[in-house]
């Protein structure tokens, strides 16, 4: 039997000061900074965006959360995926209001997490995450640095297990959001993480160790083979959903970018997705990023309740025939990009009213759709989805590596200061033997290979091949050289073995980044 669908918003935690913000853009500055300082650019643009009866709130009074929770409640909106920032170091930025909850369980607000692990940098960086080109101060001439904010570093199990604790508190929590028991985590950039399916691993088993059945865990836009799911998103990038880049136009010959609001809806509900992954959908209220990112910006044109509600409908339909547990809705108060369900002067609770009457005639259904993957269809597009998945993995481990080499760095130095002298090489293949002839001059010992074609093998001159069922000798770490099929290896290694196994692919980003 089916379950009920609910409808989860996005959160932006963002609306209290905090003194990085006060350092990097201006003391007191908040989202809503932002928001008080659009500017109309065209005919009939629409800002500032205003609260209704002037709620500019403070995220840090218990009472604004409160009053939040009451509202989602009253207008179908099942709960809130936080935004969560963690960096190297174990550093937290804006986790304040998540904390606040947790400590008052009065307030009845049912929650999840979406790590957002990109580095923050200054618009100008070469690491650039533009997001407030508006407020970006202009460049001293003689400042030197690499405009990193915060840099994201993933370190290693020690980290990942300081990180999976402090999630814990909020796991253990009974407003958090869970499917069959197993907490929701979403990973918002799951792909540029190099030990994401080794994090995944160990907090996948430190959730078992705590009493839960495992996590489920959420992908956005990207997927992989240790997901649960993968969150798809409905935004302004358009071209990156396969989208028709023709739908993106300049609007009255300004340099805003406009995208007509019910094209991109037609496009979004007509999207076929990867089938590797279940996938579940992110549509988007609204969209006007010009407060951050003023003459920059990107804006949605023709949004309006009544339209929202037409195509939400329609998303909604589709997630439930697919037994979706969830649609995510973006967003419920980012209002420097336009982005919020909140009530406004303009709309004043027409969005919510929107979610409160589809929600209201959704429940379990038995009858549409095809169950996932169950389609010989679908399960022919996985397997080729998945040769591709992995033919990616290798293009970004070739790319990585040839930076590394321009860059001057070396994946012996890398090792070394790691502590990982004595080596074993999983997979005689290409990149096993590439990565032997990297560092067979160099002062890491490369003491065995693994290869489950053992006994095919014709050299063994090199160095000793055990096959992976047989007891393998101490060494300090494994290195996987069949990085296409890093999880299934490293779950089969790990039944058997204490000895650190990653990718090579991990290997080399790390050298490259140290």
């Amino acid at each position: 039997m089916k379950k009920s669908i609910k409808a989860l918003a996005m959160y932006l935690p963002q609306f209290h000061q905090v003194k990085e913000n006060d350092e990097w853009w201006g003391s007191g500055y908040t989202e809503w900074t932002a928001v008080k300082n659009g500017e109309p650019l065209y005919n009939g643009h629409v800002q500032p965006k205003k609260p209704l009866e002037g709620k500019y709130y403070n995220l840090l009074d218990k009472e604004t959360l409160r009053w939040q929770s009451e509202l989602a409640k009253k207008y179908g909106i099942a709960g809130f995926c936080f935004y969560h920032y963690w960096f190297g170091k174990d550093r937290k930025i804006l986790e304040k209001p998540a904390e606040i909850l947790l400590d008052n369980k009065d307030i009845d607000m049912p929650f999840c997490f979406c790590w957002d692990s990109s580095q923050w940098a200054r618009t100008w960086s070469k690491m650039g995450n533009a997001w407030a080109d508006a407020f970006e101060p202009k460049r001293d001439k003689n400042d030197t640095s690499n405009g990193v904010l915060i840099e994201q570093k993933y370190g290693n199990e020690a980290f990942w297990r300081r990180h999976f604790d402090y999630l814990l508190e909020f796991f253990k929590d009974n407003r958090y959001i869970k499917v069959d028991g197993k907490p929701v985590f979403m990973f918002y950039t799951s792909y540029k993480i190099p030990c994401f399916e080794r994090m995944v691993f160990y907090w996948r088993r430190w959730a078992k160790e705590e009493g839960f059945p495992d996590l489920y865990i959420i992908g956005f836009f990207s997927p992989s083979l240790c997901l649960d799911a993968v969150v798809t998103p409905m935004a302004f990038n358009l071209s990156a959903l396969g989208y028709n880049p023709s739908l993106e136009f300049l609007i009255q010959n300004t340099s805003v970018r406009g995208y007509n609001y019910d094209e991109v809806w037609e496009d979004y509900l007509n999207y076929i997705p990867s089938s590797i992954n279940k996938t579940l959908w992110l549509c988007t209220v609204d969209f006007d990023d010009t407060p951050r990112r003023g003459k920059n910006g990107r804006v949605y044109i023709g949004a309006s309740p009544e339209k929202f509600k037409k195509y939400f409908s329609r998303l909604v339909s589709k997630s439930v025939a697919d037994d979706n547990p969830f649609v995510f809705i973006d967003a419920w108060n980012e209002w420097g990009e336009g982005k919020y369900l909140e009530p406004d002067v303009v709309h004043g609770y027409g969005y919510l009213k929107s979610v409160r009457d589809v929600m209201s005639k959704t429940g379990s259904n038995e009858k549409a759709g095809t169950a996932y993957n169950e389609n010989m269809l679908l399960r022919y597009l996985g397997k080729l989805e998945k040769q591709l998945l992995r033919a990616s993995i290798h293009q970004d481990c070739l790319t990585e590596w040839m930076y590394l080499k321009m860059e001057g760095k070396s994946i012996a130095d890398y090792l070394c200061k790691c502590g990982f002298e004595k080596i074993a090489i999983y997979g005689c293949g290409i990149y096993g033997k590439m990565l032997y002839n990297e560092l067979k001059d160099s002062v890491i010992d490369i003491a065995y290979f693994i290869d489950i074609h053992k006994d095919g093998l014709k050299h063994t001159e090199v160095a000793d091949v055990y096959s992976p069922d047989e007891s393998l000798p101490l060494c300090d770490v494994i290195i996987v050289s069949i990085i296409g099929e890093y999880v299934d290896i490293f779950k089969v290694l790990k039944q058997k073995n204490n000895i650190p196994i990653i990718s090579l692919y991990e290997v080399v980003y790390e050298a490259k980044e140290s």
